[in-house]
């Protein structure tokens, strides 16, 4: 093998003696000038991006949904914000509808079903962009000895529940949740519609009623008066139950869609801000319900109790439009004039 291997070798030397001979040695390697002398292209500088700063006229309520814009509007009245937000608080959703459809405001919170019937009747002058995720609805009971607590939906059989809201989408949902549950709402229970929320809140306390379904901050406010006062059970954890997961669609975020189409940018940024201005609240509690009290939307030591029990936050995109198609379904069977008596079409919803 060792002999095999050396005349292999010797072979290999003697083919190239006699190339060298013959004039055909190869050509010597194209020499490559060294990577330091190489000329480097400049890289493209990356153009910035300048944001053009615009007014944005903004409409919020008083109650949860304003609170989800506290941050944003105190960052604008410090000139800290991203666009010169001009955030008002009323106290009506017919006020917010009249001014968004003058031009009043560019940007609002409204009901939900509130924005499809716009929509509808306006065939499109508005635009959904932002679902508020809100837990405001609670079951609320009276606790103590010998109390057997309500733990479910189906627990409501044979009670007596007062409320508000008659005709209205909170009984559009409480009917909804009763007959997933089995319940008929016309023979299951009793439900005594009261004028107000207020006047729920009084029949609890005085002991007409025990049990309710309150929004938020009524819920805080019965359970400061009266710790006996307790919320039993979230409606958006029911309704999530109901649907599969779907969050419970109440309020929204509109804007105008002229306003839309000649700021998009700018609506980008608005959902950026509102989202971290509804995160500032859940994540800054104190500093939030200061400022939920310094601007009137409800006094601070009840912001204080209740917005933990609110769950503010946006959403935005495919999982809006989900959960919203959803509630307004809803809505629909039950009384398609809530709606505006159609359900929206696609344009009715921004999905980036």
């Amino acid at each position: 093998m060792q002999t095999k291997k050396l005349l292999l070798i010797m072979l290999i030397a003697l083919s190239l003696v006699l190339a060298a001979c013959a004039g055909t040695q190869p050509a010597p390697p194209t020499p490559v000038a060294p990577a330091q002398e190489q000329p480097q292209a400049e890289e493209p500088q990356a153009e910035e991006t300048v944001v053009e700063r615009i007014g944005v006229n903004v409409g919020g309520l008083y109650g949860p949904t304003g609170i989800a814009l506290v941050g944003m509007a105190d960052q604008a009245r410090r000139g800290e914000a991203r666009h010169d937000y001009n955030v008002t608080f009323v106290a009506s959703p017919d006020i917010i509808q009249g001014r968004i459809l003058s031009g009043e405001l560019d940007i609002a919170a409204m009901p939900t079903n509130l924005a499809a019937m716009l929509y509808n009747r306006t065939e499109g002058e508005i635009t959904m962009v932002a679902m508020s995720r809100l837990s405001v609805l609670h079951i609320v009971q009276a606790t103590g000895e010998g109390v057997e607590e309500i733990n479910s939906i189906e627990d409501l059989r044979g009670r007596t529940l007062h409320t508000h809201g008659q005709g209205t989408t909170q009984e559009h949902v409480l009917n909804f949740l009763l007959r997933q549950a089995g319940l008929d709402p016309e023979t299951d229970l009793e439900i005594v519609f009261q004028p107000e929320h207020a006047a729920v809140v009084a029949h609890m306390l005085d002991g007409r009623a025990d049990v309710g379904m309150l929004p938020q901050p009524f819920v805080t406010t019965i359970a400061m008066q009266n710790p006996e006062f307790v919320p039993v059970l979230s409606i958006n954890d029911e309704w999530q139950s109901a649907t599969g997961g779907v969050e419970l669609a109440m309020s929204c975020i509109v804007v105008r869609t002229d306003f839309l189409e000649r700021n998009p940018q700018a609506v980008l940024d608005f959902l950026q801000d509102f989202a971290a201005s509804a995160q500032f609240a859940m994540d800054s509690l104190e500093q939030a319900a200061e400022l939920v009290g310094e601007f009137g939307i409800i006094p601070e030591p009840v912001a204080l109790r209740a917005i933990p029990y609110t769950n503010i936050s946006s959403v935005t995109g495919q999982e809006m439009k989900t959960a919203v198609q959803a509630y307004l379904m809803v809505l629909y069977e039950q009384n398609p004039a809530s709606v505006g008596g159609t359900l929206p079409d696609e344009g009715f919803f921004f999905v980036p």
